[in-house]
């Protein structure tokens, strides 16, 4: 629940219309978000009933990737290459 917490917030940020440059950007990421665990979510949730609350948001985003071996990432790498855009080995956190 708290991935899902996480990612209506990243949507929301990105979502509303801003008219000045902003300031500072907080960037959340829901990890482990992929499309059939907001489908397991939403069954478990509502029954299937409906869609989850950040599920009717108009603006919406996904980015796959692999790490810089090729392989699938971890969460590590792929935090980095979200942060940084330079792709590393797994189990790898960059420091800037």
């Amino acid at each position: 629940m708290r991935n899902l917490i996480c990612i209506a917030c990243l949507i929301c940020l990105f979502a509303t219309p801003v008219k000045a440059e902003p300031m500072n950007v907080i960037f959340f990421v829901g990890d482990d978000m992929g499309f059939e665990a907001v489908n397991a979510a939403r069954m478990f949730n509502n029954n299937d009933t409906a869609p989850l609350f950040f599920e009717t948001f108009t603006h919406t985003g996904s980015m796959t990737h692999n790490n810089a071996g090729g392989d699938t990432t971890d969460s590590a790498a792929s935090g980095t290459a979200m942060a940084t855009g330079v792709k590393v080995n797994n189990g790898v956190i960059s420091i800037r």
